[in-house]
């Protein structure tokens, strides 16, 4: 099986991740959006025009869940990213204080 190595630096995980939360966001904002304005236009309250208000407002949970969902993916890039910049430092570190005059 052929091994695939994905190369990616630490900002650009934290870029996708920020990115990420914003689409989240905006997901949410624009159902709310819609909701509103929704119900502002009803300026009839027929069954089919009440059916469809409720039916677009019982999105909202599913979406808020979704939302939450993202932003624990985007929580747990960050601290990937995080782990991953420790890490890389401590390795720096360790490397550095290895004796290179060993033969004296």
């Amino acid at each position: 099986m052929a091994q695939i190595e994905l190369k990616l630096s630490t900002q650009q995980l934290l870029t996708t991740a920020s990115e990420f939360s914003s689409t989240g966001n905006s997901i949410s904002s624009l159902t709310a959006d819609m909701v509103n304005i929704s119900t502002a236009l009803a300026a009839c309250s027929s069954d089919s025009t009440t059916t469809f208000i409720n039916k677009l407002k019982a999105l909202e949970p599913s979406i808020q869940k979704m939302n939450r969902m993202i932003q624990e993916h985007v929580t747990d890039l960050q601290e990937i990213a995080k782990e991953y910049e420790t890490s890389e430092s401590t390795s720096v570190q360790e490397a550095e204080a290895l004796q290179t005059d060993i033969i004296s």
